[in-house]
């Protein structure tokens, strides 16, 4: 929409004018005024996007009037309507950022043609103006949300949303599962609606705030009244919406009455109960009401046995697609019988993580093509435990069933053993290192090596390096020297040796013998 304002004191021109503008393509309103003292009267009460205006008018010349107008509305857009064809009046108009300067009489063509200029403007203009907004709204966001952590962070001590009087302090900390983007921000949104819906939660205007973690965001109520309780309210709209969508939430909320520098003191605990409800679950561990003296003296759980934990997961990778199971049902016994702590839980994610990558290469799969989990889930896509196990299991037999190699799995260590030999001949390869990587024992699969292809691992590298510097011998000018650094030798005298060894001379004697075979008799 564009509101235009015609200045014309001839009465059937401005009817003309006004009937032209109003069969524009574009919406147009269409305000009328004889002279300029009236136009100002218009402009000082309403704001107009465009002035079509004539230049000798009563009272006030065109281009006065539009040295007024210009200072009440400085982005004004101007089309001049004239019977005088004089340069002096044009440059003048263009001095002043007239969009256009027509010549009466006024064609249709012509004035539409000059509209378009207009609203490419006008547009242009609007659209600036939504991007300054959309930036302004985006840094008082940004503000907001920083301030807020610093308060929950014990980092701030004046508030713009908190007054220093003593209230009732409930924050919610709700963490989503396996929700993407601002997924689960709608979803909590959806439900402070509701509750706001409430006649007796409205005055409450909870604050809420992404912290940081995860899919997790912190909702604080604050209210004089201790028996109105609408963060209850909050959790309980909350859990049946996301039941609804089958989706999981996990919510703890802690509460005191205090001022709201008590904010830092219930954000770590509500994330304390946040962390061990996953480790727990959602059926064995229920944390409502109030519960701060009992966090403040609790401990962090014992660890889970990292050596046991890794044992098993090096007969996983020899274990055959039905194995998977039983292992890690051994695995999560462990977590659940010793409830260890988010960070070491966290370190076996990565752990299951790494393993799953060497296996997929061992495999000859790239993990990518397949979807895997581990490399875009992280930790708090999960709902428990148990959630953790089912899809981890489901994720290394989907691995396994995908290989195309090789029935046998230990075929496919030794596969990836010469695939990686193949690839790295001229850099230092060492069997532990590569055992390491698969969490696998060194002396086994050194002796599952040699079972499969008749020959020990460093006998295998030997001959491949020794191949590829025959092929330098022959084929290139190098020196032995290079020769030997090309081949993975560090030191020229033991290359020259395991030469001898391989093909019965050094590799001078075998470039000169090879040199008299090629020459011509």
């Amino acid at each position: 929409m564009c509101t235009a304002l015609i200045i014309e004191d001839v009465p059937h021109v401005r009817q003309f004018l006004r009937d032209l503008l109003r069969d524009y393509y574009r919406p147009v309103q269409v305000e009328e005024a004889s002279n300029g003292v009236e136009a100002l009267d218009i402009l000082a009460n309403k704001q107009i996007d465009l002035l079509v205006t004539d230049i000798f008018m009563p009272f006030m010349d065109g281009f006065s009037f539009l040295e007024k107008a210009q200072e009440a509305q400085p982005d004004i857009e101007t089309i001049i309507v004239s019977a005088y064809d004089d340069f002096e009046y044009a440059m003048r108009a263009i001095e002043m950022n007239v969009r256009a300067f027509l010549l009466k009489p006024v064609s249709k063509v012509e004035l539409f043609k000059a509209m378009d200029l207009v609203f490419q403007s006008l547009d242009k203009r609007k659209k600036n103006r939504e991007k300054v907004q959309h930036l302004e709204e985006k840094l008082w966001e940004e503000q907001r949300v920083r301030e807020l952590r610093e308060i929950c962070m014990g980092q701030r001590k004046e508030s713009r949303f908190f007054t220093q009087e003593v209230r009732k302090y409930s924050l919610v900390l709700v963490r989503f599962a396996g929700k993407t983007g601002d997924e689960g921000y709608q979803d909590l949104q959806s439900a402070l609606q509701d509750v706001q819906s409430v006649e007796s939660f409205r005055a409450q205007k909870p604050e809420c705030f992404p912290t940081g973690y995860e899919q997790e965001y912190a909702v604080i109520f604050s209210t004089k009244d201790t028996g109105s309780d609408a963060a209850l309210f909050f959790m309980e709209t909350l859990q049946k919406d996301m039941a609804v969508k089958k989706k999981t939430v996990w919510m703890v909320r802690v509460e005191k009455k205090d001022t709201y520098a008590i904010l830092g003191m219930l954000q770590r605990q509500a994330r304390f109960l946040l962390r061990q409800r996953f480790l727990l679950g959602n059926g064995q561990h229920r944390m409502e009401g109030t519960v701060i003296e009992k966090v403040a003296a609790t401990r962090e759980v014992e660890p889970f046995d990292k050596t046991e934990a890794l044992n098993a997961l090096c007969r996983l990778s020899l274990s055959s697609e039905e194995e998977i199971g039983p292992i890690f049902d051994t695995i999560f016994q462990q977590f659940q019988e010793k409830r260890p702590g988010l960070y070491l839980l966290t370190l076996f994610y990565e752990q299951l993580r790494e393993l799953y990558l060497n296996l997929a290469h061992v495999i000859g799969l790239e993990t990518m093509e397949m979807g895997s989990m581990f490399e875009v889930c992280p930790l708090d896509y999960f709902a428990d435990l148990q959630d953790l196990k089912e899809k981890t299991v489901a994720e290394f037999r989907a691995l396994f069933s995908k290989s195309e190699q090789t029935k046998g799995s230990s075929s496919r260590v030794v596969n990836f053993l010469k695939q990686y030999i193949e690839e790295n001949w001229d850099q230092e390869v060492r069997l532990h290192d590569l055992a390491t990587s698969l969490y696998m024992n060194e002396d086994y699969i050194g002796r599952l090596f040699k079972s499969e292809t008749g020959k020990g691992f460093l006998q295998y590298l030997t001959e491949v390096r020794m191949n590829h510097a025959l092929s330098m011998v022959r084929d290139t000018n190098k020196k032995v020297t290079e020769i030997a650094l090309s081949t993975g030798y560090n030191s020229t005298s033991n290359f020259i040796a395991v030469f001898r060894k391989t093909f019965g001379m050094t590799p001078v004697a075998m470039r000169e013998s090879l040199e008299k075979t090629d020459s011509p008799s």
